[in-house]
């Protein structure tokens, strides 16, 4: 981040976010295996851990694609006019996605690590995880405690 800050220096800045996130979420799959003994869940919070990991990933791609077309960008915005020009704001969907993929990893770390899992914890979620992941999982209904 200083990197990027005092160097103006981009690219190293993209680079090693990238690569943070890719360890990040290589350690996060590789933890969950070890703690949720139960497989069904294993796999549902698997699932929302390479669903968070999509998020931020489309999120990133949309970062990159900001940084790199702005000029484009900013006249497609101007050409297109309010109310739809927000669409073409990508660093702020950047911020959206990114936030929902953060929000997926250390939810998904925090009750995996807090003990054994042994129950489904996702209607404990904020929205949007339990209704991808009931997509993810092929029913179109959240998991309901109870």
């Amino acid at each position: 981040m200083v990197t990027h800050m005092v160097m103006d220096e981009f690219l190293l800045h993209a680079t090693t976010f990238g690569l943070g996130i890719y360890v990040i979420a290589t350690r996060v799959l590789k933890i969950i295996p070890q703690q949720v003994k139960d497989p069904i869940i294993r796999k549902k919070f698997q699932n929302m851990a390479i669903l968070g990991l999509g998020f931020f990933g489309f999120g990133y791609i949309v970062w990159l694609i900001d940084e790199f077309a702005c000029r484009y960008l900013t006249s497609a915005r101007h050409a297109v006019g309010l109310p739809f020009a927000f669409l073409l704001e990508l660093h702020g969907w950047w911020h959206v996605f990114t936030a929902i993929g953060g929000y997926s990893a250390v939810a998904v770390i925090d009750i995996v690590t807090t003990g054994e899992v042994t129950e489904d914890p996702t209607d404990t979620f904020a929205w949007p995880v339990p209704f991808a992941a009931s997509l993810m999982s092929g029913s179109s209904e959240p998991v309901k405690k109870g």
